[in-house]
C-alpha cells in the first residue's frame, strides 16, 4: 500500500534546506531498511527524519506503512488520518495514495465503513490507480454489496491490464504541442 509518489510540499510549506536535506536522507535510509524488513532500524530512521522535519509526508507515510505491516493499526491509522486531513483539498495522486493507504488500513483492521469512504476518495482523486479500485471492491464485498464490488474489480482489472497513465503522458507530450501549433496558426474567429 505504501506509495512514494515524490510528494513535494507547496512553496509555503518549504522547510529550511538543512532540515529538509537531513529529513530526506533519513527517510531514504528508513525506506531502504524498511524494504529490507529491518523494521527496528527503519523506525529509527523514519523517526530521525521526523525529528528533522515533523511534517515530512513520506517519512510519516513510511512509518504508518511499517506499523500497518506489523499489524499495529492503532498506530498507523492516526498517522494516515492526520496526513489525509492535511491533504484534503489537494487533487491527484499525491493525495490519493494517502487516502488509499488509510482505507486499506481500515479494511485490514475490519473497519469496512471507514475503509469505504477513504477508498472512494482515493479512486476519485486518482481514477487510474488499480490498487485503490481493487481495495474498494474488497470493502464493498465485505459490506454485502457484491454487484458493486464486481464493478470495482472490473475497473481494477482494466487498469491493471493497460497502462493508461503512460498513454496520457504520451498524449500530452505528442498531441498538446501539435494542437497548440494548430491553434496559433489558424485565423481568429470573432
Amino acid at each position: 500500500a505504501c506509495a512514494d509518489l515524490g510528494y513535494r510540499p507547496a512553496a509555503n510549506e518549504q522547510r529550511p534546506e538543512s532540515a529538509s536535506a537531513a529529513a530526506n536522507e533519513s527517510y531514504l535510509l528508513g525506506r531502504s531498511l524498511h524494504m529490507a524488513r529491518r523494521f527496528e532500524a527503519a523506525t529509527a530512521s523514519y523517526m530521525a527524519a521526523l525529528k528533522a522535519d515533523p511534517r515530512h509526508v513520506n517519512a510519516r507515510n513510511g512509518l504508518a506503512t511499517l506499523y500497518a505491516e506489523l499489524g499495529e493499526f492503532a498506530k498507523a491509522i492516526p498517522i494516515w488520518q492526520q496526513l489525509t486531513r492535511e491533504a484534503d483539498g489537494k487533487a491527484g495522486p499525491e493525495a490519493a495514495f494517502l487516502f488509499s493507504n488509510l482505507g486499506y488500513a481500515h479494511f485490514l483492521n475490519g473497519e469496512f465503513d471507514n475503509a469505504l469512504s477513504s477508498l472512494e476518495k482515493a479512486c476519485v482523486l486518482d481514477p487510474l490507480n488499480y490498487r485503490a479500485w481493487n481495495h474498494l471492491g474488497s470493502a464493498l464485498e465485505k459490506l454485502g454489496q457484491p454487484e458493486r464490488a464486481q464493478l470495482m474489480y472490473k475497473q481494477a482489472a482494466a487498469l491493471r491490464e493497460h497502462d493508461f497513465k503512460a498513454d496520457y503522458a504520451l498524449a500530452q507530450r505528442t498531441v498538446a504541442p501539435a494542437i497548440e501549433k494548430a491553434v496559433k496558426a489558424s485565423p481568429r474567429q470573432e
